[in-house]
């Protein structure tokens, strides 16, 4: 996951060197998808277990959804959803899941940041294939 875009009204930065991405979010907006970064083009396979980890801050205290979904035509439906509450202390973070939608190679893991306000830095995003 070191290839990251995003949408909204953010400053956004992201440095492979050290696998890292950073965001300023000035402002709430009206839903939590507003502002929203993507690590896309992500293989998940049906019955597969996953880790997802990463290290995380904010400068603020902030509750975001981080998730897996696709694009099928006008719809965007979901493997995997969870809610992470940031704090300004440099935090390692671990999820694991098992893949119960289709498998596909163009899965994006997204992170919602329309609800929050504040300066927020990941690093060493990974998304590991267990079993």
């Amino acid at each position: 996951t070191d290839t990251w875009g995003y949408y909204g009204d953010a400053i956004f930065r992201a440095d492979a060197t050290d696998n890292s991405f950073h965001v300023s979010v000035p402002r709430l907006c009206q839903n939590t998808w507003d502002i929203q970064s993507q690590a896309a083009g992500l293989t998940l396979e049906k019955g597969h277990e996953y880790l997802l980890s990463f290290d995380a801050s904010s400068s603020n205290s902030a509750e975001m959804t981080i998730f897996f979904n696709r694009q099928e035509g006008w719809n965007w439906p979901q493997c995997w959803e969870s809610n992470v509450v940031l704090s300004q202390d440099m935090k390692h973070y671990e999820f694991r899941f098992v893949m119960e939608s289709d498998s596909h190679d163009d899965w994006q893991l997204c992170l919602n940041f329309g609800k929050c306000t504040g300066y927020f830095e990941f690093r060493n995003v990974s998304l590991t294939q267990i079993k």
